[in-house]
């Protein structure tokens, strides 16, 4: 269980140079375009290199991933945390027309990788040498991937392959911590979608397939299914049951609900239901860094405390953006991190660190809540 990491993101959109220790529970404020979904944009990016084979994001080109200021330099994403084995990191940077990921034990380098080689390098398990391997799978020439590239590319150590039998367990642990990564914007309308059998089991970043996983948590974590049932039932008394149901080669989502005597179809839930349902979903994924966006969209404020208690018991790190002062009212001022831009820059400081933190407490020990004083712009 990871309790806490370290972020570092220099050049990447408008972060020139971030330096972010999150705690297990981390909210992020500011107003619209000061840069919080591009926080969550850094971390999809790694996701996409796990899922996708490459460090990518969609919609956007190569160039346009980097610094406003400076399109010369790489970008680079580096993520800090304790393990059993010592302090890990993992480092990606992306420049030149390639990819270069790299993980550290203790400040010494265990796992290296260009994205323009077949060959990679890691630490024996002794972890007094590096050995080479390669990479047991074809070049990488589909299209968003060579249109992001421009150039034909080797997939991630960490995409569909295994690690050598020889390499340190800090490399495996690096592996696992890096694959726990899910970033998520659910969008009711992709919830609704019905997923084919054969697909992977994995939920996309706006809730696509969130069927097939529920299938799949169903048939192979029934213990994980029924949480998350016992979470919807508690948050929607209504729903009795969660039904995935098979319909030739594809599967669906339909809920039993009290007063029906035939479960509903996904076009008959509610947005917010649904929202719920994929929340739930979410925090008991297993992720290492769970990034939401908005999460408080189409749900009852009432609701969001429980929410947040959610987010609390989530096996690792879990990251909010939101616009919401009801969600505030649940976290406590050293979970909130302000987010805001200065010109093309975004700064990200956490409140506890500001000089308004006084304030805000004397605002709360007099009964204010934390939602309040955002909205009253006590900090901003």
């Amino acid at each position: 269980m990871v309790s806490g990491i370290k972020v570092r993101i220099e050049n990447f959109l408008s972060l020139r140079s971030i330096e972010i220790s999150f705690g297990k529970l981390n909210v992020l404020v500011g107003p619209n375009a000061s840069g919080k979904s591009n926080v969550a944009r850094a971390f999809q990016i790694i996701q996409n290199m796990v899922f996708k084979g490459a460090p990518m994001l969609e919609g956007y080109s190569y160039e346009s991933v980097h610094h406003l200021f400076d399109t010369t330099k790489s970008v680079m994403l580096r993520i800090e945390w304790g393990s059993n084995y010592g302090n890990l990191a993992f480092e990606l940077t992306i420049g030149g027309g390639r990819y270069a990921e790299r993980a550290y034990l203790n400040g010494n380098l265990i796992l290296q990788h260009y994205g323009d080689a077949s060959r990679f390098e890691y630490a024996s398990k002794d972890g007094q040498q590096l050995l080479s391997a390669h990479l047991p799978v074809a070049l990488i020439t589909w299209g968003e991937v060579r249109e992001f590239y421009h150039r034909d590319i080797y997939p991630s150590v960490f995409h569909s392959s295994t690690l050598p039998e020889d390499a340190h367990k800090a490399v495996y642990e690096v592996r696992k911590f890096v694959g726990g990564v899910r970033v998520y914007s659910f969008n009711p309308q992709s919830l609704r979608l019905s997923s084919k059998v054969d697909a992977e089991p994995f939920m996309h970043y706006h809730g696509e397939n969130l069927a097939r996983y529920l299938l799949h948590l169903y048939l192979e974590r029934r213990r994980d299914f029924e949480k998350i049932e016992s979470v919807l039932r508690g948050l929607v008394p209504e729903v009795e049951e969660i039904v995935p149901r098979l319909r030739g080669s594809v599967v669906e989502i339909w809920l039993r609900v009290r007063g029906f005597e035939e479960p509903l179809p996904p076009s008959n839930v509610s947005d917010g239901t649904l929202r719920l349902l994929a929340l739930a979903t979410a925090f008991y994924e297993g992720s290492s860094v769970l990034v939401l966006e908005e999460p408080e969209n189409c749900i009852h404020p009432h609701l969001l405390e429980a929410v947040i208690d959610l987010a609390r018991k989530a096996s690792g790190v879990t990251i909010i953006t939101t616009h919401s002062p009801y969600l505030l009212d649940h976290v406590k001022p050293e979970e909130v991190y302000v987010v805001s831009k200065t010109g093309f820059e975004t700064k990200v400081v956490r409140l506890s660190d500001t000089k308004e933190v006084e304030n805000v407490k004397r605002f709360l020990e007099h009964g204010g809540t934390l939602g309040e004083a955002w909205y009253s712009k006590l900090f901003s």
